[in-house]
């Protein structure tokens, strides 16, 4: 599917926000791509994906935020985060994996309308970088982060849920928490990964999960 180099996909949880958003881009006389309601929406139509993607900072599934962005940006394209910041190490992650903007929905409609309207002509939001204490790969976020998670999924039953065997997770969690080890972050059990994970943005805590009412 052919998108125009301003069009913007919207990546939201609720149907509301998301039809608020893309009313508010269109009359300003923005073009929107496709308005999805899950990560697993957007995944499926990677094809048709727009040179700038809004993603809602707390979809709830099996991708963490900071991949999220990293996908983005490794398909061509240019993330912009919404949500509030209850965790900076959470924006710092996203802002170096390639977000233009982390946007609060606390600020006004017509407020992210112009921020997305900045990024569009080239805006960037200027912040130091924030390099993690490990440099983890894309499967080792996302298996770390899920076990990790607030949910405490076992390795067996993440790799039914991930499609892979158990003993690959094992290996995923292992070289992970090598890493953190190198950098001599203690990570020995969940709860230590989980604050390893969450200092350096790649993993959304539960304080925040909480602060936003999603659980």
């Amino acid at each position: 599917m052919q998108r125009q180099a301003s069009s913007v996909d919207v990546v939201h949880s609720s149907p509301i926000i998301g039809h608020a958003l893309v009313d508010a881009l269109h009359a300003v006389g923005m073009t929107t791509g496709m308005l999805l309601y899950s990560w697993t929406d957007l995944v499926t139509r990677l094809d048709g994906i727009s040179p700038y993607v809004v993603v809602d900072a707390y979809l709830d599934d099996h991708v963490p935020l900071s991949l999220k962005v990293r996908a983005i940006t490794q398909l061509s394209s240019c993330a912009v985060v919404l949500g509030n910041i209850h965790q900076q190490s959470a924006a710092d992650r996203a802002y170096d994996e390639g977000a233009a903007d982390w946007i609060e929905p606390r600020d006004s409609l017509d407020d992210a309308v112009r921020r997305i309207a900045a990024v569009l002509n080239g805006a960037r939001r200027r912040v130091r970088e924030h390099p993690p204490n490990a440099h983890l790969t894309d499967r080792e976020i996302q298996i770390l982060c899920l076990y990790a998670s607030r949910r405490s999924i076992s390795a067996r039953t993440l790799g039914r849920y991930l499609g892979i065997t158990e003993q690959t997770v094992h290996t995923h969690l292992k070289s992970g928490r090598a890493k953190y080890r190198k950098a001599n972050v203690a990570v020995s059990n969940r709860h230590s990964l989980a604050e390893a994970l969450v200092a350096d943005g790649y993993l959304i805590g539960p304080e925040a999960w909480q602060a936003e009412h999603r659980w």
